[in-house]
């Protein structure tokens, strides 16, 4: 198991900036890993892989999230401090931005063609919550933001 003390001797991490660079090695001096497709920054240390925002965890608290590390802003390779947080998994789903299928505008609401209403869910700990059908989509959405305040939503 990677520890706080080897990371420090082995890479340095600007909080500030998010960037990891190395302090040993034929790569001293560099930045640290490498972006995966999905947007992520993983660095391998001892022939494992890290995502970047984990060892930054590691790097300031000596201890790895708990649960999952969320990106406040959404921008999935911003791995300064003040944008990282340890969230569960439901809070780090709700933190996603709009599918592109979506035709609402707003997470959770979605047009039901059968019986030709907006649909309202959310989901909470993993389990899908279903909170109506409304005629008018104003409606809907807001019944989805009063919602998220209750359950703990968008943060």
């Amino acid at each position: 198991m990677l520890s706080q003390v080897h990371l420090k001797s082995i890479l340095s991490y600007n909080p500030k900036t998010g960037v990891f660079t190395w302090l040993v090695g034929k790569r001293m001096g560099t930045i640290a890993g490498s972006l995966h497709w999905r947007g992520h920054r993983h660095i391998k240390i001892d022939q494992k892989k890290y995502h970047a925002s984990r060892l930054a965890f590691l790097y300031m608290m000596g201890k790895f999230p708990e649960k999952e590390v969320d990106h406040k802003n959404r921008v999935r390779d911003d791995d300064t401090w003040d944008n990282l947080r340890d969230v569960s998994h439901s809070t780090n789903e709700r933190n996603k931005g709009l599918r592109p299928s979506n035709t609402s505008g707003c997470t959770g609401v979605s047009w039901f063609k059968p019986i030709k209403r907006w649909h309202v869910r959310i989901k909470v700990e993993g389990r899908s919550i279903s909170l109506k059908y409304f005629k008018n989509k104003t409606d809907a959405i807001r019944v989805r933001q009063e919602a998220e305040k209750k359950y703990g939503g968008l943060m």
